[in-house]
């Protein structure tokens, strides 16, 4: 099955490039089409470049598709995103009380 989503099409365009093959379904296992530890930590780095955000060696082990991947990289994303909006309303609510001297 081809990628669909854009995570899913970037996540198999870093698996080609890496394993230097072709063409990557969604539901490859990225071990069976050959690749291995070191691999990996070059798609766990490229990853990291490309999304801005750190993801483990071990969840390439744990998703070893490109499927599973993507949901989970998006799912990180999400929550990322979620924290740091928390965080910057936050931050305007403590800026509002330490200007209303409540702090």
């Amino acid at each position: 099955v081809a990628p669909q989503t854009e995570t899913q099409k970037v996540l198999a365009e870093i698996w080609k490039e890496v394993l230097g093959i072709e063409q990557v379904g969604i539901h490859d296992n990225f071990f069976d089409l050959g690749g291995h530890s070191l691999m990996a930590t070059q798609v766990v780095s490229r990853v990291r470049q490309t999304f801005g955000m750190e993801l483990l060696l071990q969840s390439l082990f744990k998703y070893p598709n490109v499927a599973t991947l993507a949901e989970e990289i998006e799912t990180m994303l999400i929550v990322a995103k979620d924290v740091l909006q928390s965080v910057g309303e936050g931050s305007a609510i403590q800026q509002e009380d330490e200007e209303k001297g409540e702090l």
